[in-house]
């Protein structure tokens, strides 16, 4: 019998059944939740199963940029979760839940909808320290109905979700992390981050972008009534997302400049023929560090 190094023989016999399909986990930063989801996604593999991922940490993205919620088919086995491409993305707009929260559960519900099959692992964010954070992961599980969920702790911090799920229909395997997990410094994740928007970017060139001509969504500017409102601001560095007629987020960009008509943008994308709108956020980078 093969072994992860979190799970016991029946949790995994649990994983593998034919009736759960939907698998969801849960747990705070450096407990082991990408590693032990690229595990499940191989042992899932070599079962002949169908294996979609759904990374919605969007402060520290494996599978898409960081502000994205990412998924993906993983058909040959995964030991760099990182390597993977996505096959779509949802534009959140923030690293945190707390930046955008309503992006959060509209993104990982749309994200649910895509066409898998057989199995869907779905990583969520190690956003767990407040009150908030436990709501926001409670409605993760009411919005999904995952067939089981995985809770990784290290003490007793996920108890009111146990306690939420406990007579439901859903499946519950909760691990006890050892404290021999190594922990990431805000340094390192930041670092990450940078990597992820270099590597992302690296082959953008300038678009000049007619706003007249699109759709807009604007995201996280508080107190913007009116658009004219956030294009008096200045936006160089805001992050952007462009989506089709069905509200699907197609590619990242980065303004660069703007005038009344239009604005500037830093894209990788090629193909505009289905773009029909673009997202503004309130997240910014600085382009010089990320356009390399």
């Amino acid at each position: 019998m093969e072994k992860f190094k979190l799970l016991k023989d029946d949790e995994i016999e649990i994983i593998k059944r034919k009736d759960i399909k939907k698998i969801l986990l849960i747990g705070g930063s450096d407990t082991g939740k990408t590693t032990l989801i690229m595990d499940i996604a191989n042992i899932l593999i070599k079962g002949k199963n169908k294996v979609f991922i759904i990374d919605s940490d969007v402060g520290q993205s494996h599978i898409g940029p960081p502000t994205t919620i990412g998924i993906a088919e993983i058909k040959n086995g995964v030991s760099n979760i990182s390597k993977i491409k996505e096959d779509e993305i949802y534009f959140v707009g923030s690293i945190t839940p707390s930046g955008n929260i309503l992006g959060m559960i509209t993104g990982i519900k749309k994200m649910s909808n895509y066409r898998w099959k057989d199995k869907l692992l779905i990583d969520t964010t190690g956003y767990i320290n407040d009150p908030l954070a436990i709501y926001l992961k409670i409605h993760k599980i009411e919005i999904l109905k995952p067939d089981l969920v995985i809770l990784l702790e290290k003490g007793n911090e996920l108890e009111l979700i146990k306690k939420f799920i406990k007579f439901s229909s859903v499946n519950l395997i909760n691990i006890k992390v050892p404290e021999i997990i190594p922990s990431k410094s805000m340094e390192e994740r930041a670092n990450y981050r940078k990597r992820k928007f270099i590597e992302y970017f690296k082959n953008s060139r300038e678009e000049k972008i007619e706003f007249d001509n699109l759709s807009i969504k604007i995201i996280g500017f508080r107190y913007i009534k009116q658009l004219e409102e956030i294009f008096s601001l200045n936006l160089k560095g805001a992050l952007v997302s462009f989506f089709d007629k069905e509200f699907k987020d197609i590619s990242l960009g980065l303004i660069l400049d703007k005038n009344e008509k239009c604005l500037k943008i830093a894209t990788p994308l090629r193909n505009f023929s289905e773009i029909k709108g673009i997202t503004i956020s309130n997240f910014f980078l600085n382009p010089e560090e990320v356009l390399i």
